[in-house]
């Protein structure tokens, strides 16, 4: 495994990520395959979302996203797969393999079950929006046991703890798709986890 270090990255400040990943990092992912691991958290401090990016060649990645707006965890796993999406679109990479741990979302964004909220309607939207930036997009459930690196970074921002140095981060002040005027995300209870499968 490789990790790329943003403390080594001329184009890249790790305090505000403006969206845009260096040409040395894109040249790793253009026109070729990658997978993402992301999950969404949300605790009394807040919510956040983690990412983890491989590359072919084993190069990894790690994205948090601290989100600052009141957000249920639906919303923070729907987040965290929409910047994920983008930032893959910016890696150069043409066919993902995605793989989360909210069985709704991913039921939902794959038509398996239909979404009865407005807000999270608008967040397939959005995705069957960026779905057409690829060549191949696969969606995979996996079980939050197996997905512990994401979910740790999930978790440090959700509750506020210290980004790690080898990770890049975001803060998001507003969703990434309009919701529609006087559209208030429900918050959660913090201490209701969302159900798993079980490992």
């Amino acid at each position: 495994m490789r990790l790329v270090k943003p403390s080594s990255l001329k184009l890249w400040w790790i305090s505000s990520w403006n969206g845009r990943t260096p040409s040395s990092l894109r040249l790793k992912f253009r026109q070729s395959c990658g997978r993402c691991i992301l999950t969404g958290s949300l605790m009394k401090m807040g919510a956040g979302a983690g990412l983890l990016f491989i590359s072919p060649l084993s190069i990894h990645m790690r994205y948090v996203i601290r989100i600052h707006f009141a957000a249920s965890n639906n919303v923070a796993e729907y987040e965290a797969l929409v910047n994920g999406l983008k930032i893959a679109i910016e890696l150069g990479v043409r066919r993902l393999d995605v793989r989360g741990d909210s069985q709704l979302v991913i039921d939902q964004v794959m038509n398996a079950s239909n979404c009865h909220d407005q807000k999270m309607e608008a967040y397939c939207k959005e995705l069957r929006r960026l779905e057409d930036k690829f060549h191949g997009l696969e969606l995979v459930h996996i079980a939050r046991c197996y997905n512990e690196a994401a979910d740790e970074l999930a978790k440090i921002t959700s509750t506020r703890g210290m980004v790690p140095p080898d990770a890049f981060s975001r803060d998001l002040h507003e969703p990434s798709v309009d919701l529609g005027s006087g559209a208030d995300v429900e918050t959660t209870a913090p201490n209701k986890p969302t159900p798993s499968r079980p490992c």
